[in-house]
């Protein structure tokens, strides 16, 4: 695919990182027929979702409320690029049919290789994608932030979330602060329970209300 345009901006922050971002915009991507998810399509019901997918649904007994959209059935275990992803069945809340499918990996070690691995995984089934957000390292190396593919039927959007880094305010802010203690000895948030994260999101096309904004193009230096 053309490379369209390219925009950097040196010194921002994205995903927790602090460092030099590349925003690359491309022409359209392959041609996505796909109206849904492994054999789901966007509008079905809970009952259609059980008929498609069967024993591999845990039915939650208290749903996941996601804001305009909740969860009450969740599929553990759906491999994408070699890694084990929790697969969320989003429903609209107005009209309780599946509106997208939220793909999530937490507690990483490496989350850049994971993402590395699904951007792969993606691009191999659905081509280039039509928005990629790089982070550019001193030493040359790179790292995807966020990926984006837009389909005839679906849009599929990838991102990493990391916030495990030595930058990050680790104070705890639950515990009042006593200005006369040096910051050393005060209680402080495990870096372990910082985000680290993958997730990929699937859904309609025409769903733009679920769009993130991960195409907007950084500020120009």
């Amino acid at each position: 695919m053309g490379q369209m345009t390219t925009r950097r901006a040196l010194g921002r922050t994205a995903g927790g990182f602090a460092f030099g971002l590349v925003l690359a915009c491309f022409a359209p991507a392959a041609a996505q027929d796909e109206a849904g998810w492994r054999g789901a399509e966007w509008g079905m019901d809970g009952a259609a979702l059980d008929r498609v997918f069967g024993s591999d649904l845990t039915r939650l007994s208290a749903p996941l409320d996601f804001g305009p959209l909740y969860v009450d059935r969740l599929w553990r275990g759906v491999e994408l690029g070699g890694y084990r992803f929790t697969a969320f069945l989003q429903m609209d809340r107005s009209t309780a049919r599946l509106a997208q499918v939220l793909l999530d990996i937490r507690r990483l070690e490496a989350p850049d290789r994971v993402m590395a691995a699904v951007v792969d995984a993606l691009g191999g089934r659905y081509g280039e994608p039509a928005c990629r957000v790089e982070a550019a390292f001193p030493d040359g190396a790179t790292a995807t932030l966020a990926a984006t593919w837009n389909g005839s039927g679906s849009t599929v959007q990838a991102g990493l979330i990391d916030m495990n880094i030595p930058g990050i305010l680790t104070e705890d802010p639950n515990t009042k602060r006593d200005v006369r203690r040096p910051s050393y000895e005060r209680r402080r948030i495990k870096r372990s329970s910082l985000p680290r994260r993958v997730t990929v999101r699937f859904h309609a096309a025409a769903r733009t209300d679920l769009d993130l904004d991960y195409c907007r193009a950084p500020e120009e230096e």
